[in-house]
């Protein structure tokens, strides 16, 4: 595919998940996307890195994580992203729909790329194939979804039916017949065998104003709603706000429920309607969006162990066993999922997962504030973990990576002191540079801002407090 082909599709990311099946990893203000599984790039870093060659992309996310959003792109030095934010999430179809009617009004009309941003794709040369093998089939006006054939009856994914005859045999490209959503365990293991079944991986690729058209007929009032969060958004400092008293009016709804489920029935009745078409990915994909996936994806040991922090596994086999707090050992486990975080703990079976989305509804419904603030973050750059918090004062324990500093909005509070624990860093203030050694305390006006930079060979270790 030539470069001037990739300039032609506009991709939009899907970032507003909350990644409720990672507690209590995964937080609403700190969420799966924003994670690193790895020790690398996070999930969104991973896809807009994946997405670069094509053009500028379009980032839907949520209000709330608008700092997070910059960060994390100043981090991999993509400063081209359209971002819109919504004031709450309302599923997937208002996204595209929004994401949509921008691009079709500041670009005319263009083919749009949608991708999730919770996937692994292991080649994106192949992911980049994948594209081209699809994109004549948008450019005439149909909706083009990327798939996977299926590993295993698998009943935490969509399905997608293709009509037995290959419409492009040498392209593995085929016709829709029909869509199925999270099966039974016995429909997931006759699809696994059909052939003819693939899982839905929910990226897909048609024309921006193909899709308008679309959620225009089936979702009318989603589609008006969307108009006017758009026309009476604001744009400032750098994001798109969407309007509030418009977007609230908004149905959540996912873009297979919505629109696609019903076309291929449509089409038999409107043969105007746009046609759907399957593209076989040919890159080794993951959705990591349980603790399964994780298990999947992540470097295990001998005995097929997922361990992380202070763990010692003993007898123990095909098991996630984290510790962010204290020694953790496991003596006899097998298939068991045990995370101890700095506030909440889970012990669970693998096969009993499927239940916790549900736990933590439970607990969102009881006002936990462990659903939505972890106390503990790591990054890059190093981590951070609140140590105590009032209503006037927050102390946090920094741990500075050599060669980072701490990312600005994190000290964007009134800062009050920095108390050296051990190593130096430099702090930055009024053009002046001071530096922090073991046992220093250093004071910062409430009015001026700072850079604490690590600029040593070994880890700093500090506490600071701010006033709220």
């Amino acid at each position: 595919m030539s470069y001037y082909d990739l300039k032609k599709i506009f991709p939009v990311v899907l970032a507003g998940g909350s990644g409720e099946r990672l507690w209590p990893v995964s937080r609403f203000l700190y969420p799966k996307p924003f994670l690193s599984f790895d020790k690398q790039d996070s999930l969104f870093q991973k896809t807009i890195s994946r997405l670069q060659d094509l053009e500028n992309v379009t980032i839907i996310g949520n209000e709330k994580h608008r700092i997070l959003l910059k960060r994390q792109l100043n981090e991999i030095n993509y400063n081209n992203a359209d971002i819109i934010l919504e004031p709450v999430a309302k599923n997937t179809a208002p996204s595209l729909t929004i994401a949509c009617m921008k691009i079709l009004r500041d670009q005319g009309d263009s083919i749009v790329l949608l991708a999730p941003s919770d996937h692994i794709i292991f080649n994106s040369e192949k992911f980049y194939d994948d594209i081209y093998r699809g994109y004549k089939y948008a450019q005439d006006g149909n909706v083009v979804l990327f798939s996977i054939k299926p590993k295993s009856p698998d009943t935490q994914f969509g399905y997608i039916k293709v009509k037995n005859n290959d419409i492009d045999l040498c392209e593995d490209i085929s016709l829709v017949e029909d869509f199925i959503e999270k099966p039974s365990i016995e429909s997931a293991k006759s699809f696994f065998k059909s052939g003819i079944h693939y899982w839905n991986s929910g990226i897909l690729m048609l024309k921006a104003s193909v899709w308008i058209n679309l959620i225009k007929s089936f979702r009318p009032e989603i589609e008006n709603y969307c108009k006017k969060s758009l026309e009476n958004g604001n744009f400032e400092d750098g994001f798109l706000y969407l309007d509030k008293n418009n977007f609230k009016n908004i149905s959540p709804e996912s873009i297979d429920y919505a629109v696609l489920e019903l076309l291929p029935k449509h089409n038999l009745k409107d043969p105007f309607l746009p046609s759907c078409f399957v593209v076989s990915l040919s890159s080794e994909w993951l959705d990591l969006g349980s603790w399964d996936s994780i298990h999947d994806f992540a470097d295990k040991n001998q005995d097929g162990n997922l361990l992380d922090g202070d763990v010692v596994a003993i007898d123990s086999k095909d098991s996630i066993v984290m510790s962010r707090n204290k020694l953790l050992v496991s003596l006899g486990l097998q298939n068991i999922v045990f995370i101890d975080s700095k506030d909440a703990t889970i012990v669970s079976s693998f096969e009993k997962l499927d239940q916790l989305k549900s736990v933590v509804g439970l607990l969102k419904s009881e006002d936990r504030k462990e659903v939505d603030s972890p106390i503990y973050v790591e990054e890059k750059w190093g981590s951070y973990e609140i140590i105590h918090e009032s209503d006037d004062m927050i102390c946090k324990k920094f741990l500075l990576n050599p060669g980072f500093s701490i990312p600005l909005d994190l000290l964007r509070l009134v800062l009050k002191k920095c108390i050296g624990i051990n190593g130096k860093v430099e702090i930055e203030m009024c053009n002046k540079i001071f530096e922090l050694l073991p046992f220093d305390v250093f004071e910062i006006q409430s009015n001026l801002s700072c850079k604490i930079t690590n600029n040593s060979d070994q880890i700093f270790v500090g506490i600071i407090i701010f006033k709220n």
